[in-house]
């Protein structure tokens, strides 16, 4: 068995993200790693049990992912396997033999009293009596991930026994390490501003990084340790012998620099041809000059008939759609009550008037439905919009001058009646491939946190809306209230700011 989870590790090519998943290898089923997976259990010394990464109540328990053969590091809490980085980080901040101990998220103060964020670890010399004489700073360096680990995530856990051996090679936004963004977003500014002060105070930094993330740096300018400011420790992982077991982390090897001169090499760009830039500028300009510039909004349309634009109505949204992703779109076309609206995300993006009555439209232009009755009898209003052939599509106008939309569709839905607006924000908060519940028979439970009220209620339910009133009886006067949903662990989550006066809450339809 020892063997053969090894090759695996060592052989195989990955047919998918995941390497580890609650601290242990996805394939190992021992009593150990189900016990972390159905608990949800963090082994790297997290301030608590769990694993939070992400979600206290539903964490993404990816510690590590498989990248080109190697196993990248994704959480900084892994890096805590051992506490061997602190160990490592002691040797080079204080003298042999001395007395030491950690702080973690330790909040660092500028000149001026505001934040420069906090130090992921402190390590702190401390003499005989407690006293605090010496102390270091000590960032934990793991890896942004470009693409979706969640999904992959997910579907493991439904049945770890059944899916470690899943192939996720051609599903979309396959998760890879981000290597410039963990460079640029994350290191670099922190190098900045947090550790600017700690070298202006005459103290030393290590920074804990995976060795693939380590190669990717541009080459620092190394000295020996007593001269460092900083020691870049660089790990890895070595896989286990055996079931139960965990990865191994282990230092490859430490780098020593001066903190000016690395700061300079990791911040400063690497211009390529200017020549390239003008050729892109160039094919920019001719494009502008050929075609008018088109703002990628999002836009509904009704019309009556082809060519598309008789009588035709249009909710366009004002924020440019570019390169946004996983968005929800939901189009509610309302003509007895006069409206055409588009929400993104769950919130109203655009509306916009159409027909309101079955007898005078309020549109500028199109026939009324008096006078098209009388070739569709007993139409329905829809019927009526549409035309006796209606010809509709998603993504394309009956108008050819229109764009056409530049995106792919995961899911899509038509209802018999128009959604209310906290039926749209629900259905946002419950995702692709979920409906909304129908049960009217629910209940609601609160709790308090911090200066806001939560309302927890089961995702079976057809009751989404939330109402207020200060009173209750016969002359009692709700208002729809219109908190952020969120679901977690199956239950719809509203958080309501506490107000100084009673307030009572139901739900309905």
């Amino acid at each position: 068995m020892s063997n053969a989870i090894a090759y695996a590790h060592g052989m195989a090519k990955n047919l998918h993200p995941l390497a580890e998943v609650f601290g242990f290898p996805t394939e190992d089923m021992s009593t150990a790693a189900n016990r972390h997976r159905t608990k949800r259990l963090c082994p790297f010394n997290n301030k608590v049990p769990n694993c939070t990464k992400d979600k206290a109540q539903n964490p993404l328990g990816v510690c590590s992912v498989f990248h080109d053969g190697e196993v990248v590091i994704t959480c900084p809490i892994r890096f805590r396997q051992s506490w061997m980085i602190a160990d490592d980080a002691a040797d080079f901040f204080f003298a042999p033999n001395a007395t030491w101990t950690t702080l973690t998220e330790v909040r660092l103060k500028d000149a001026d009293g505001g934040s420069a964020g906090n130090i992921d670890i402190v390590v702190c010399a401390y003499d005989k009596s407690g006293k605090v004489y010496d102390f270091g700073a000590l960032e934990v360096q793991a890896v942004y991930i470009s693409g979706n680990v969640r999904n992959p995530f997910e579907h493991y856990m439904e049945s770890p026994a059944k899916n470690y051996k899943m192939d996720w090679t051609n599903e979309a936004n396959y998760p890879r390490p981000d290597y410039l963004s963990s460079s640029r977003k994350r290191l670099a500014p922190q190098l900045i501003f947090k550790g600017g002060i700690i070298n202006a105070w005459g103290k030393k930094t290590a920074v804990a990084l995976n060795k693939g993330f380590f190669n990717t740096l541009p080459k620092l300018p190394e000295v020996s340790k007593e001269k460092a400011d900083i020691a870049w420790m660089i790990y890895d992982l070595k896989p286990p012998a055996n079931a139960g077991n965990q990865y191994e982390l282990f230092r490859e090897r430490i780098v020593y620099t001066r903190f000016e001169p690395a700061l300079n090499q990791i911040t400063k760009s690497r211009p390529g041809k200017m020549e390239d830039f003008i050729s892109h500028l160039q094919e920019k300009v001719d494009e502008k000059l050929e075609t008018p510039p088109i703002n990628r909004t999002f836009q509904a349309n009704f019309g009556q008939g082809d060519p598309g634009f008789n009588g035709e109505r249009d909710a366009v949204t004002d924020g440019v759609l570019d390169d946004s992703t996983n968005m929800q779109i939901v189009v509610v076309y309302h003509p007895l009550a006069g409206y055409e609206a588009v929400y993104t995300n769950g919130v109203l993006a655009t509306s916009t008037t159409i027909f309101n009555t079955l007898i005078d439209p309020v549109a500028n232009s199109g026939p009324t439905y008096v006078n098209v009755n009388t070739s569709l009898p007993g139409a329905s209003i829809l019927e009526y919009t549409l035309g006796t052939d209606p010809v509709n599509f998603i993504g394309e106008s009956l108008y050819g001058g229109d764009p056409g939309l530049l995106a792919n569709i995961k899911e899509f839905r038509i209802y018999s009646t128009a959604l209310t607006p906290a039926q749209i924000a629900a259905d946002d908060a419950l995702g692709p491939n979920v409906v909304i519940g129908t049960s009217t028979n629910v209940s609601v439970s609160t709790s308090v946190s911090g200066g806001n009220l939560i309302l927890t209620w089961p995702t079976s339910s057809a009751l989404v809306t939330v109402l207020s009133s200060s009173s209750l009886g016969a002359g009692a006067s709700w208002t729809t209230v219109s908190p952020k949903l969120t679901v977690v662990g199956g239950n719809y989550q509203a958080s309501i700011p506490i107000t100084g006066s009673a307030q009572f809450f139901r739900l309905v339809q």
